[in-house]
């Protein structure tokens, strides 16, 4: 009788480390909820399609064969980045993340991203962390949505 119960609290034992163990981890998801479906953002993806320059990105990059289907969300480091850059330099400047001279503020949208994450306490923080030690810090072509979803993917790799 003694080992049948001993053994029941092993199983229940292996079995509730193992689900702390395997929990997913929910900061990549809740830093992508506070980048992606913040409605500054939203709104100011929209304003910049009836600003001259971002209608003329938006029409040139539906026209270039190699950027069909382009994602915002992947900065490609290609000639659609550049083309569709005037766009995003729109939005930027609409999220205040553009500097004096009209180039990308990437320490101001990386510390504004690094905030959603710190909010939720220090795993989040080191997961972010390493996200941005995985893919950088710098932002070309104002593709900052990339660089954000780079990071995300990063924090769900976290080995920590």
């Amino acid at each position: 009788m003694m080992k049948s119960v001993g053994l029941v609290l092993l199983l229940i034992a292996t079995f509730a480390y193992s689900s702390v163990e395997g929990k997913p981890r929910k900061c990549g998801s809740s830093v992508e909820n506070a980048i992606f479906e913040n409605q500054d953002l939203k709104d100011a993806l929209s304003a910049c399609k009836s600003d001259p320059k971002g209608s003329a990105a938006l029409a040139a990059l539906a026209l270039t064969a190699t950027c069909r289907g382009y994602n915002f969300k992947v900065a490609r480091g290609d000639k659609c980045d550049e083309v569709v850059a005037p766009y995003m330099k729109c939005v930027a400047g609409k999220l205040g993340y553009l500097k004096a001279d009209g180039s990308i503020d990437g320490a101001k949208i990386l510390a504004q991203y690094r905030s959603y994450a710190v909010a939720r306490g220090s795993i989040c923080r080191n997961e972010y962390d390493f996200g941005a030690r995985h893919c950088g810090t710098s932002i070309s072509n104002y593709a900052f949505l990339g660089r954000a979803e780079c990071l995300i993917t990063a924090m769900y790799q976290y080995p920590g």
